[in-house]
């Protein structure tokens, strides 16, 4: 379980690091990747899906820079998701990457916040140091230690 935790709050933290390398990326530069009647697109602070009625075409990815500056990149970024239709089987949904971002964040904080450990000799619920203390009880949060060490029972 330790294990996991750890593996989970290390392979967390690289996603929200990657997502937010994206949306900062995404300010000065999309991807469209093209697969039969499926776009995927990351660009302008958002992640994009657009399904089509027919195939448009061979598989692709395409690199889009934009060339105005950054002030009208800013306003055209989406906060808030957008999806649209416009007849059967066509469908565009556009998420900002800030969801995804929070979506992963709170487990990995929360997997973060689990794992921390005190030093030997601390109380390991609340951190509060029991050094001299032989009752095997922490007199800040009452956590029973075994032998005053500061290990849970």
């Amino acid at each position: 379980m330790f294990r996991t935790r750890r593996i989970l709050k290390w392979a967390g933290l690289a996603a929200c690091l990657l997502i937010a390398a994206a949306w900062v990326g995404s300010i000065f530069a999309g991807v469209v990747c093209q697969v039969g009647k499926v776009d995927f697109a990351v660009g302008l602070g958002f992640v994009g899906y657009s399904s089509y009625a027919a195939p448009r075409g061979a598989p692709r990815v395409e690199l889009i820079w934009f060339t105005q500056g950054v002030a009208p990149r800013w306003e055209q970024m989406t906060w808030l998701p957008e999806w649209s239709s416009s007849g059967p089987g066509i469908l565009a949904v556009w998420i900002p990457l800030w969801i995804p971002l929070l979506i992963v964040a709170t487990p990995t904080f929360i997997a973060w916040r689990l794992d921390r450990r005190y030093p030997p000799g601390h109380c390991q619920r609340c951190g509060y140091d029991l050094t001299g203390n032989v009752s095997g009880r922490c007199p800040e949060c009452g956590w029973t230690t075994n032998r005053g060490e500061g290990l849970p029972r």
